[in-house]
């Protein structure tokens, strides 16, 4: 038994558990860190009792995978298409290393008849961003890895595939990683990583890339990657007025063969991607039907407004969702399981809310003709107050209950 100072005796100061990584620990968990993604982790939870469950973050990641392959093949073929048919109507091709890269190999870039060299074509402007974002995710990762003495998680190519499938295809590598670390580290890490974050990474990421460079993500010249203007069909809108829709194909729209970002022009492959995820049960279909239903709900108050100034007020309902980044957002965005309400009516609130407020967003801010990417950042801020609501009313009225027993 240890003796205690005597009075007025200084009690000697605590020792601190200093946080020191030597190298071979560094090299170590680099290691594993490549290792995990091949063949998974191999530690095994002992000790205390847990919950054994096939659910992982793994299994997640590996089910957002496999639901984000139909945007990837429907946006690479379409970027490429987009590119032949500017061509065919007499804008000249950019003189970038995809266009020289697909001349070398014989294909024809210039050519609207080529559907393999329009598919490829449209993987030589996406593979670069998808790979360069998860670099930058996955470096990130590893340095607060490194520091926090955690292994990485399996996130960072769901994260990079869905910030690359949300941008411009002639977008600069470079930024695109820049922002991908800016919202990897100020949207997941700084909350202590995957599961606690409060806002979604790749939403932060565009919130940096639009403020930091603008003209990267607006812009008629954006969406094509040209030598000229090839303006989205939302854009064509917002500048003509609804009456404009009478000359634009729906079923384009749907199927996703106009301009625009490479995973949000087709509307059927997200809603693939989005039964896949439901399928899975890896997200809530409350939340789903709840955006369908604000969005529909806004949409027919706009038309049923109908001022003459806006042009926009009279977007339907079943163009809204094939227009811009809506059926994207959908599937993948405002669905997430972490940023998204938790609770069950929240669910329900958290999905009408922010259905409605994409289509506020869209059709009453000028600076943002989509407003999918701005509205659903904003709601993952809302997110918890709406699940405090629930919770608080649910904890008055048991102790309402309790009290009359």
């Amino acid at each position: 038994m240890s003796e205690s100072p005597e009075k007025g005796q200084s009690r000697p100061p605590a020792s601190r558990k200093t946080l020191r990584l030597t190298w071979p620990q560094a090299v170590r968990a680099v290691s594993r860190a490549f290792e995990s993604l091949r063949t998974g982790s191999r530690e095994i939870t002992a000790g205390p009792a847990h919950v054994r469950d096939a659910v992982s973050i793994r299994r997640i990641a590996a089910v957002y995978l496999i639901a984000l392959i139909p945007c990837l093949l429907a946006g690479a073929y379409n970027t490429g298409l987009q590119v032949q048919l500017a061509a065919s109507a007499g804008l000249p091709l950019l003189d970038d290393w995809p266009t020289r890269l697909m001349s070398g190999m014989g294909m024809d870039p210039a050519s609207a008849a080529t559907s393999a060299g329009a598919f490829v074509h449209g993987l030589l402007y996406f593979l670069p961003l998808a790979v360069g974002c998860y670099l930058a995710a996955r470096s990130v990762e590893l340095i607060f890895a490194l520091v926090r003495r955690e292994q990485l998680g399996p996130g960072s190519w769901v994260l990079a595939l869905v910030f690359a499938l949300i941008l411009p295809p002639a977008t600069p590598v470079w930024q695109a990683m820049l922002a991908m670390a800016f919202g990897v580290v100020m949207g997941k890490e700084v909350f202590g990583g995957t599961g606690r974050n409060l806002v979604h990474p790749v939403l932060l990421a565009w919130a940096f890339l639009f403020v930091t460079y603008p003209e990267t993500l607006s812009g008629d010249a954006i969406w094509v990657p040209v030598d000229g203007e090839r303006p989205a069909w939302l854009h064509q809108v917002s500048a003509s007025g609804s009456p404009v829709l009478a000359d634009l194909d729906w079923t384009s729209a749907f199927l996703g063969l106009t301009p625009g970002a490479f995973g949000e022009t087709s509307a059927l492959a997200c809603f693939l991607g989005a039964g896949w995820l439901l399928l899975a049960r890896v997200v809530s279909w409350r939340v789903v039907l709840g955006f369908f239903a604000g969005s529909i709900l806004a949409s027919a108050g706009f038309a049923a407004a109908d001022p003459g100034g806006n042009p926009l007020f009279g977007i339907p309902v079943h163009w809204q969702i094939v227009l811009g980044g809506w059926a994207f957002g959908m599937a993948f965005l405002v669905t997430d399981p972490v940023t998204g309400a938790h609770t069950n009516p929240g669910r329900w609130v958290y999905g009408l809310i922010a259905g409605a407020f994409v289509v506020f967003v869209r059709v009453l801010n000028p600076t943002q003709l989509d407003g999918t990417a701005i509205a659903l950042l904003f709601m993952n801020l809302f997110a918890p107050l709406i699940d405090y609501w629930f919770v608080a009313a649910n904890v008055r009225r048991r102790r309402a209950r309790n009290a009359a027993q």
